[in-house]
C-alpha cells in the first residue's frame, strides 16, 4: 500500500518500511511502524499526524533522545531498531540492548520524553 505520509508500506501484523535516522552521529536503518490489528484497519489520521510531526522536529527529537538514553548509566549498549506508532497517535522509539536483547527499552516521544521498559510500552 502507498500511503501519503509512510510511503510504500507493507501489512506484517502491523504497516511497515525501513527508514534512516542519525543517532550517536551514526546512520540506522530501522523499522517504521504503524500499528494494525488487521490490514483492513488501514493507517489511521492520528499515526499520520504524528509521525508528520516526528518529520518536521526530527533533529531536535532525536538530540532529545540522545541526551535521555546517553544520560543512562549504561546508555551506550543501547541501539535504535523500531519507530513506532500506535493507533491513537502516541508514539516511541524502540531500541534493543546491544548485549541483552531481552533488555529493551523504549523512549517515548510526547512534550516530555519517557524511557519505559518494551513491555510497559507494549
Amino acid at each position: 500500500m502507498n500511503n501519503k505520509v509512510f510511503g510504500e508500506v507493507k501489512f506484517n501484523s502491523g504497516w511497515e518500511t525501513k527508514i534512516t535516522i542519525a543517532y550517536n552521529s551514526e546512520e540506522y536503518e530501522i523499522t517504521l511502524r504503524a500499528d494494525a490489528y488487521y490490514e483492513k484497519d488501514g493507517i489511521t489520521a492520528e499515526q499520520e499526524e504524528a509521525y508528520e510531526d516526528f518529520k518536521r522536529k526530527q533533529a531536535k527529537v532525536m538530540s532529545r533522545i540522545e541526551n535521555a538514553v546517553n544520560g543512562l548509566e549504561d546508555g551506550s549498549n543501547f541501539v535504535p531498531t523500531m519507530l513506532l506508532f500506535k493507533r491513537n497517535g502516541d508514539y516511541g522509539l524502540v531500541f534493543n540492548n546491544k548485549w541483552d536483547i531481552e533488555d529493551g527499552l523504549v523512549v517515548c516521544i510526547n512534550s516530555e520524553l519517557e524511557i519505559l521498559s518494551p513491555d510497559q510500552f507494549f
